[in-house]
This record gives structure tokens, sequence and C-alpha cells, in this order.
């Protein structure tokens, strides 16, 4: 039995559909396994900076997930925007770029390491300033100051040495 021209016409467009239906499905899925692993990529890359800040003290803890999603959006989407500062001309300027170039110019927020007043070498700060009106108890600050002393003395924290101190009373 013979193929008429219209058979042979229909057969390859039905061959084309279904060629150009395979090759659109895996287009899409290597475009999503491009968009993970690109999405993978900058959140290894940007995670790793973002904690190179909080070691730095430039951003707190709570502060790192909440600019690590940014980027990442920012990342999904590149984009420029224009800006002229006080004098200037108008600059384009990547957003991501900017931001990153922002966080890495913030100040410490965060001093890491011990406080100054951890120092149990340091001398007792027993002067203050009470409220109008408030009665401070002597015998508390006297334990207070004791405290404080000993701490330094015997190199122990505050609580450890309230409690020496208090012992040593009863």
């Amino acid at each position: 039995m013979p193929f008429s021209q219209a058979d042979i016409d229909r057969a390859r467009q039905e061959e084309r559909e279904r060629a150009e239906a395979e090759f659109n499905r895996q287009r899409q899925q290597l475009d999503t396994e491009l968009a993970t692993a690109r999405a993978d990529r900058h959140r290894a890359e940007f995670n790793a900076e973002l904690e190179r800040l909080q070691a730095e003290g430039r951003l707190t803890p709570a502060q790192v997930p909440g600019a690590l999603e940014f980027m990442l959006s920012l990342a999904a989407a590149p984009a420029e925007f224009e800006f002229a500062a006080e004098g200037q001309s108008n600059s384009r300027v990547d957003r991501l770029a900017w931001f990153r170039e922002f966080v890495n110019a913030l100040p410490r927020q965060v001093r890491i390491g011990e406080r100054e007043d951890d120092d149990p070498g340091k001398a007792p700060r027993s002067s203050f300033a009470a409220p109008s009106g408030s009665v401070v108890d002597a015998d508390r600050l006297d334990i207070h100051e004791r405290a404080l002393q000993y701490a330094r003395q015997h190199n122990t924290t505050y609580l450890a040495a309230v409690r020496a101190v208090e012992q040593q009373e009863a």
C-alpha cells in the first residue's frame, strides 16, 4: 500500500512535533539543573563572604541569614540601578556589587573577644548614679565591692566571688 504525500507530510509533522517536545523537555531540565548549580555556587560563595564579615564583627549572627537570602535574590535577577551622589554625575551600578561593597564597608558592630570589664585585674566600678529617690543598700554594695576584689585576687567569676564573700560572712 503506497503512502500518499499527505500521509508523508503528516508523519513528518508528527515527528517534528515529537522531536521539538523532547528537545524542549530536555532544555527545560538542563535549565533547571543549571539554575540549581548556580544557586548552590552563589549560596556557598555568599555564605563564606558573610561568615567572614560576621567573624570581623561587621555583621551580627542575626543579620547573616537575611543578608544571604537578599544576596541570592539579587544574583537570581541581576539588574543595575542608576544614582548620583551629591556633586557627581549619574552612575550605573550592579545591585549585587553595590550591596557587597556596602556590607564590606560597614563599621564593626560587634567586638569579638573578651570585654574590657571581664578582666578581673581591673579596678572595681562601684561609683554609679542611682535614680533619684532610690536607696542603695550599703551592705549589698559592700558585698559587691568585696566580691570584685576577691574575683581579681583569685581570678574567678563574679558569681563565685559573691558566693565566697557571702560564705565568709556566715
